[in-house]
Order: C-alpha cells, then structure tokens, then sequence
C-alpha cells in the first residue's frame, strides 16, 4: 500500500512522537507549497510541506510528521482507503 500526507506541514525533528524516518527521492516547490517524495520502508510517501520549508535535497533523511488529524492514506490505484 502505498500512503501519502495531504496536509501542509513542516519536518519534524528527529525522533519526535508519530514521526517517522524518510529518504527524499525528489522536492518540488509548487509555488504554494513543496511536494516532497519519499520512501519510508519501502513504501513511497508524499508530503505537502509549507513554502518556507527549505526543499530537501535527495538522499537526505528527513523527519516527516506521518500520524495526524490530516493525514490519508491511498492504495496502490490513488483510493483513499483512511
């Protein structure tokens, strides 16, 4: 399955509770926000960042806030599953 963030946020920093460790593969600044991809245990995930996030540069390891009131997750056909 694959999961992605839907909301704006910011990185989280290092270890912090509902984070989880990912490798950026690619940063794109939107204009109104940064898409941010990523692999988490072999699975990809995108996070919609805020604008002043400064964009990752790939192979970085990030924090990302995974677990939260805006996050949804799809399946491997874009439906949203939760």
């Amino acid at each position: 399955m694959e999961f992605r963030r839907c909301s704006s946020d910011r990185l989280a920093a290092p270890a912090a509770g509902g984070a989880v460790p990912a490798v950026v593969q690619r940063a794109q600044d939107i204009g109104t926000h940064v898409m941010l991809t990523a692999q988490v245990a072999g699975h990809t995930l995108k996070a919609r960042l805020r604008t002043e996030t400064a964009a990752p540069a790939p192979g970085t390891t990030v924090w990302l806030q995974v677990l939260g009131d805006k996050t949804c997750f799809y399946g491997p056909n874009e439906e949203l599953v939760a």
